[in-house]
């Protein structure tokens, strides 16, 4: 993605980085504000489109407004969940990101599958990209998602299992491919996503869950390891 250079004030990039603020998504966010304000219209306000009560985190406000970049870049004129997928890519500052490098899903295996496995088209104008039924869906399942685990805020770990389970398009597969279903569970990707981003800050019950769903994790690992080990022998 270009990169645009912001310059601010000494005792406010100190602040931005003592509360590790994600500078590109808020900057993001308040560009495509701007942008909104001239045109009210715009395909890219998915928010309007779906209920929900539930505000989406700055990093994944992000995800959603460069949905339909990717979906260009690929020649589709409907935003779907590989789109959504490489819309998280981009966006690069997703605290799930980081947990998911740590199982080994790393942001790399993930853009070399979507490129193996999302087709190419001659690429098309952004501007007239729209979310259609099947990105409702996946947004709708991330608002659904979020109320169970009763978050405040939609996040990307909220998105990841949306795509996940998708039933269309082409993120399902290509997280099915890396293993996604054997390296995590649905209570383990919430809590990374917390863990990643509160990890200096959060009290020790929240601290023991956290590790209690990665010994999981990496006990599961393990036997499957062995079970390929004995199946090669």
């Amino acid at each position: 993605m270009p990169k645009i250079n912001v310059y601010v004030p000494d005792d406010l990039a100190a602040a931005v980085r003592a509360r590790q603020l994600p500078i590109s998504a808020i900057c993001q966010m308040a560009l495509r504000g701007a942008l909104d304000r001239e045109a009210p219209d715009s395909s890219v306000r998915i928010t309007e489109h779906i209920e929900t009560d539930l505000p989406f985190s700055p990093h994944l406000a992000s995800v959603i407004s460069l949905a339909p970049a990717a979906a260009a870049r690929k020649g589709s004129l409907t935003v779907d969940s590989e789109h959504l997928l490489q819309a998280l890519l981009d966006e690069e500052e997703n605290l799930i990101l980081r947990g998911l490098d740590h199982l080994g899903l790393t942001r790399a295996s993930i853009q070399k599958t979507l490129d193996l496995v999302v087709p190419d088209k001659a690429p098309a104008d952004d501007n007239d990209v729209t979310y259609g039924p099947a990105a409702r869906v996946i947004l709708e399942a991330a608002v659904a998602d979020a109320r169970l685990a009763g978050n405040s805020v939609v996040n990307g770990a909220n998105l990841v299992w949306a795509l996940a389970n998708a039933s269309t398009g082409y993120a399902a597969d290509v997280l099915d491919h890396l293993g996604f279903f054997q390296v995590t569970t649905h209570q383990a990707l919430g809590l990374i996503e917390v863990g990643v981003g509160h990890t200096n800050r959060y009290a020790p019950a929240g601290q023991a869950a956290i590790l209690t769903e990665l010994a999981k994790i990496t006990d599961r690992l393990a036997r499957l390891e062995a079970s390929l080990s004995s199946s090669c022998s």
